[in-house]
């Protein structure tokens, strides 16, 4: 059996992981606010977006407690999500949007770069190959190869 003072450790440090959680959570929620990607697009990310708080809530309160989930770990963490909520969530808004905003647009600019250079290896790509049509077209054909021998029926 842990001591009291453990448990409270453990407690006050699950209730900042709820916290952070909190943090995490608004700052996705206003991310897909701003954003407005399509249904499908959300699905994807809501996905991976679960998948990567699995790994972070397990890892952390494997650190925090080696794995060990009790009441009071459950507790703690939506009594964090819970003080984010009441305490924080209003005041982290504003801030929060303008980070969100900034990486929307961030992320708008990186893609339309992404097109950009795959237009040009397209154009690229397809200037290439209609230099070599031509090439074949006027007569430059590559080489034959040599006409094979006739051997001498026996």
């Amino acid at each position: 059996m842990i001591g009291w003072s453990l448990q409270v450790q453990v407690f006050l440090r699950t209730m900042v992981l709820g916290l952070v959680l909190g943090l995490v959570f608004h700052f996705y929620w206003l991310l897909l606010r701003t954003a407005r990607p399509s249904r499908r697009l959300i699905t994807l990310t809501d996905i991976l977006f679960c998948l990567f708080l699995l790994l972070f809530i397990g890892g952390t309160l494997l650190l925090i407690n080696a794995g060990e989930v009790r009441f009071y770990v459950w507790l703690a963490l939506f009594s964090g999500g819970w003080l984010y909520k009441a305490w924080l969530f209003a005041g982290l808004t504003p801030v929060l949007g303008k980070i969100c905003r900034g990486t929307v647009r961030v992320g708008r600019w990186t893609l339309r770069l992404g097109q950009m250079i795959l237009r040009s290896v397209r154009d690229c790509r397809q200037s290439v190959g209609k230099m070599w049509i031509n090439r074949w077209k006027r007569g430059k054909t590559p080489p034959e190869s040599p006409p094979e021998e006739e051997k001498p029926s026996a």
